[in-house]
């Protein structure tokens, strides 16, 4: 197939090629694969991991690029649950098809590659080389990721979605009535950092501080975010909305707006303004804006949660593929992964009656009935 493959192990060369991976990734339909994600990503969750991006040059040109990590046994797509889509970047069929034959070529016992969407090419390589390369591999469904997306004016999506708004629209109603309300969709930020840090503060405060996940609740967190922030606000791609109410920020989004598709990477409210329903009216207030800006799509990212359900049409299904090697200890760990793990799974859901991605999502319709929202929300 022609090309020479390098594999980048050092951050200072990573660096280097940050023109020609942007020039790579500039095909995606997502923007997540661009090297400033890519290289936050790095200085944050990188950790004691060693650096592995496989690079597939053709004539000077990068055409190819497969970021990876090692850990002790494995090599490691660069993923964590901050990761909304990967995919490897490649030019065409050919070089993608030679950066997995590279990768799987691998001595390391195991390859994990995680939040690939389902129907990327991608995954049908990898299963191709792993089956050439005599690795036995999985494919195994990770999440489903809803989404907006803008197929008609805004009345004729409203007019669907009546039922399941009556109440936001309620609640937006008297907020309106009742307070001052300022809401500033997709905007802008004037003072990236300043204005993440009042955003990052309101999602602290509430539960997500309480059980850890916040963003600020982690300083690796919080570094990548803000690298995040400051990259895309330098392209003009940062957008932050916000609800301003009574003068105090209520609630608010830090998304990116990428070839036309608002991709939503954070959100959150003040929770002690919670029986007014600061967080779905501003959802609402950013869809609208959707229709009206003639974007193609709203693109909630993450798992599926009733909220979300709320107002979506559409989805993206994500899986994780993982290769072994034919020694004892990988075709242990891949027979516990084939056979033995989805017992156990198969077991807990029969004790449950649901899965812990559905005991997330049953929480979220439970949480949404406690504030009045219903108990229909797909």
């Amino acid at each position: 197939m022609g090309g020479r493959i390098e594999w980048i192990i050092t951050g200072e060369r990573l660096a280097a090629v940050a023109d020609d991976w942007n020039r790579l990734a500039a095909q995606q339909e997502t923007p997540f694969g661009r090297h400033a994600w890519f290289e936050a990503w790095w200085h944050a969750f990188g950790g004691d991991a060693q650096l592995r991006v496989c690079a597939l040059w053709r004539s000077g040109e990068l055409v190819g690029a497969f970021p990876l990590l090692a850990r002790r046994h494995r090599l490691e797509a660069m993923v964590n649950e901050h990761t909304p889509v990967f995919s490897p970047l490649a030019r065409d069929g050919a070089a993608r098809a030679q950066l997995v034959e590279a990768v799987l070529a691998t001595s390391l016992s195991e390859v994990e590659v995680d939040a690939l969407e389902g129907c990327d090419p991608a995954v049908e390589h990898l299963i191709e080389g792993a089956k050439a390369r005599g690795r036995p591999s999985l494919i195994e469904a990770v999440h489903v990721s809803p989404v907006v997306e803008i197929e008609s004016d805004f009345a004729a999506f409203r007019r669907r979605h009546r039922e399941k708004w009556r109440e936001i629209e309620r609640r937006r109603r008297k907020l309106e009535r009742e307070h001052t309300a300022d809401f500033a969709p997709i905007a802008r930020p004037a003072a990236v950092l300043e204005e993440l840090d009042a955003a990052l503060a309101v999602e602290g405060s509430g539960w997500k501080g309480e059980l850890g996940s916040a963003i600020s609740s982690s300083p690796q967190t919080l570094l990548f975010y803000r690298r995040v922030a400051e990259a895309f606000d330098a392209t003009g791609e940062l957008r932050l909305s916000t609800l301003v109410v009574d003068g105090r920020l209520a609630a608010f989004d830090l998304a990116l707006l990428y070839r036309n598709r608002y991709f939503l990477l954070k959100t959150g409210y003040e929770e002690s303004l919670r029986t007014l329903g600061p967080g779905l009216s501003l959802r609402l207030a950013v869809v609208e804006t959707c229709f009206e800006r003639g974007l193609d799509a709203h693109e909630f990212l993450g798992d599926d949660m009733a909220y979300k359900r709320m107002f979506a049409n559409a989805e993206r299904r994500h899986v994780g593929f993982r290769a072994y090697r034919r020694k004892p200890v990988p075709a242990a760990r891949y027979l516990y992964r084939r056979a033995v793990r989805p017992l156990l799974r198969s077991t807990y859901v029969r004790i449950r009656g649901r899965t812990p991605r559905e005991d997330r999502r049953l929480w979220s319709q439970r949480r949404l009935r406690g504030l009045g929202f219903g108990a229909r929300v797909d």
